[in-house]
């Protein structure tokens, strides 16, 4: 085990060994000391071990309530002493295994969270600390005694781990350079200081990379708004209600224009439930695309493809293939697509 069994609330510091990497997920929260997401190690660190990396670094006296956060870290042991010249490629890996778990949870449900990028990582190997910090340093504090957090359920790792393994197989795979974009402007969206008209703006863009811009061997008759509309009627109708038909329907094409231009205000929209609504059409889109990368890497699914017409087409062209079947009438496609093991 990783975590000693003697758990205490404030003054124990549970790590079994000296050598080991923290990457702080400022706004995660959970009642579990400790999980494993898909090999993972996330750790909800009291005072005495988020200390232990910080105090080697006395820059400032903390506020008294930072105490009471219990941030949630990405623990990571190593079997002895980091030699110096590991020490930056090791907290970049922190980085990017941060970046991936952030992306998972945003893909997940709504909330706040800030990438480990955007705020510290440390590596402590015996007297040896390191560090690597962005520009919202303290914010694993703060946040949490803020009220700003994303809060994991017991009952949620288990749905969050094949996210995680997935954003792990497709951002190692070749060729998927466009996806890593989609993922980069996603999260973009999402980041603190970030006005609300330009996360609009790059929502729409996320839109785009998912729902438009095809070649004419796709053969696509619907709208691009229809068919991000028919992916949320698919894959989560609970949250179809006529607000979201009326922005998809009649208002999103000229809010997208108002806000190209500069003119949000002509566009008679509510940005913030605009902007909000984007932000979950956006992650059940990338969700439906992450199965379809998969599935288009499966050499079983290759007679699927032939059978539907989608020898020729990626990943992306068949998702929007099989949605504008579905604003059709036609959703045989995308139960095929869903069921297939």
């Amino acid at each position: 085990m990783l975590i000693s069994q003697q758990l205490r609330s404030h003054d124990l510091v549970r790590f079994r060994t000296s050598h080991f990497g923290l990457a702080a997920v400022a706004g995660l929260q959970m009642e579990l000391d400790a999980v494993s997401i898909a090999g993972l190690m996330l750790v909800r660190c009291n005072r005495a071990e988020w200390e232990t990396a910080e105090r080697g670094y006395v820059f400032k006296d903390w506020h008294s309530s930072y105490y009471d956060a219990n941030p949630v870290f990405i623990y990571h042991p190593y079997e002895g002493p980091v030699p110096a010249p590991e020490v930056m490629p090791a907290l970049d890996s922190l980085g990017r295994d941060g970046t991936r778990l952030v992306t998972a949870c945003r893909l997940f449900k709504q909330g706040h969270l800030l990438d480990p990028q955007y705020t510290a990582r440390f590596l402590v190997s015996d007297g040896m600390r390191e560090r690597a910090v962005g520009p919202y340093r303290t914010e694993y504090l703060a946040m949490p005694i803020d009220g700003m957090t994303w809060p994991l359920e017991e009952s949620e790792v288990d749905d969050l781990a094949p996210i995680y393994r997935s954003l792990e197989v497709l951002g190692e795979a070749p060729g998927m350079e466009s996806f890593s974009a989609l993922l980069d402007a996603f999260n973009l969206a999402h980041t603190r200081g970030v006005s609300t008209l330009f996360r609009l703006h790059v929502l729409f863009t996320v839109h785009e990379m998912l729902f438009d811009g095809f070649a004419s061997a796709a053969q696509l008759s619907t709208n691009p708004y229809d068919r991000a509309l028919a992916a949320v009627r698919l894959t989560a109708p609970e949250l179809v209600d006529d607000e979201l038909e009326a922005l998809y329907t009649r208002r999103t094409r000229g809010l997208r224009n108002a806000i190209v231009h500069h003119e949000p205000a002509g566009a008679h929209v509510d940005v913030e439930f605009a902007t909000s609504r984007l932000r979950y059409v956006a992650s059940l889109g990338i969700r439906l695309l992450m199965r379809m990368h998969h599935l288009s890497a499966d050499p079983r699914f290759t007679s699927v493809a032939r059978s539907l017409g989608w020898r020729k087409l990626g990943a992306r062209e068949r998702l929007n293939a099989c949605l504008d079947r579905a604003v059709k009438g036609d959703v045989a496609p995308f139960e095929q697509v869903m069921s297939f093991q």
